[in-house]
């Protein structure tokens, strides 16, 4: 009897934890659609045999999702895009980081038995969830425009947008079980563009100096974290979420926070490549 080979979508599969998420997934055995708005991206992935199917959608547009994906069946979906504290435009970082996940979420047909990955972060972990009843229903009409005008400014829209994220991680996994499991995976600082871009912020550059493990994380970590949350292995895993940070939220929240590394080469590289002028 052929085994029926297993399906998964990546979203922002062209960089970062995204890539090494695909790369990951089709080492075991996934069948993995890549999707980004880099279409050179994603050639260069379906080019080196990582990707079987390449979908250049824009996440930001709601149509434009649902013309793309409709037509996508898979057993495991993983939310990998977003976009950074350093955009500009609060209105995309809404949209990607919250709206596309769900959008997505709700346009592939995912299989019984199926599990969806919501690359959540830190930021979302520590938030205070100030602006809980805003976030309440983020699929509800003009909800885009009240929280434009209401969270304007793009570091807090990246940290409130990462916590509405978890909050709909929770919501997905009570409604969308038991036929489909939904977890959240939470990064650090990764090296990763995104990453090495976020070292221009102060809070960035002192939470990279206060990382128990002593060193920046690294996108196919993330990945294993994320291979596993969509295995056999994790049938009885829903509604989690997994900080993957090398101790940093745990330190924040005992108030033990070691000192800060002592002169690390690793840490001064990545701070020299996010400073603009490098």
């Amino acid at each position: 009897m052929l085994q029926m080979v297993m399906q998964a979508l990546v979203t922002g599969a062209a960089s970062g934890m995204g890539a090494a998420t695909a790369c990951h997934l089709a080492t075991r055995g996934f069948a993995v659609t890549g999707v980004d708005v880099d279409a050179e991206g994603l050639v260069r992935l379906q080019d080196a045999g990582v990707t079987a199917r390449s979908i250049v959608v824009d996440l930001s547009q709601r149509a434009s999702v649902a013309e793309a994906l409709a037509d996508v069946e898979v057993d495991a979906l993983v939310n990998a895009a977003g976009l950074g504290p350093d955009t500009e435009n609060p209105r995309l970082i809404w949209s990607v980081n919250l709206l596309a996940p769900m959008w997505v979420a709700s346009t592939v047909h995912l299989r019984s038995g199926g599990s969806i990955v919501n690359v959540a972060s830190i930021t979302g972990e520590l938030s205070d969830g100030r602006h809980a009843e805003l976030l309440a229903h983020p699929l509800r009409d003009g909800f885009l425009e009240e929280v434009v005008l209401a969270v304007p400014e793009p570091v807090d829209a990246y940290m409130y947008s990462k916590w509405a994220l978890l909050r709909e991680t929770d919501r997905l996994a009570a409604g969308l079980a038991p036929e489909v499991r939904v977890n959240a995976v939470s990064p650090g600082v990764i090296e990763t563009p995104m990453g090495t871009r976020g070292t221009k912020f102060d809070w960035t550059r002192k939470a990279m100096e206060r990382i128990p493990a002593g060193r920046l994380g690294r996108a196919e970590e993330v990945a294993e974290v994320i291979g596993f949350l969509v295995s056999e292995g994790a049938t009885y895993v829903s509604g989690s979420r997994v900080t993957v940070d090398g101790g940093y939220v745990a330190s924040r929240r005992t108030h033990r926070a070691p000192p800060p590394l002592p002169g690390s080469p690793q840490l001064d590289r990545i701070v020299d490549e996010g400073r603009p002028d490098a």
